[in-house]
């Protein structure tokens, strides 16, 4: 499990059974440039709502954080 933290000190927990379920990515580059913390960076989580439709819903989408800072490993 891990617990993410935005710059503006927003936080997300996830469960380690949703990470290996639905594979989200941490996102470090948007159109092959690297994120500025004015434009989501440094890092963004990006879950495959397209792929699975049944977590594009408001639960999954509050864990799609950015301009994350901070990372903890449970």
């Amino acid at each position: 499990d891990v617990t993410l933290t935005a710059a503006d000190d927003y936080k997300v927990d996830i469960g380690a059974e949703e990470i290996k379920t639905f594979n989200p990515i941490l996102a470090i580059e948007k159109d092959g440039v690297r994120m500025a913390p004015d434009d989501f960076g440094p890092f963004f989580v990006m879950w495959p709502f397209k792929e699975n439709p049944e977590i594009d819903n408001e639960t999954f989408q509050a864990k799609a954080i950015w301009s994350v800072v901070k990372i903890e490993v449970k």
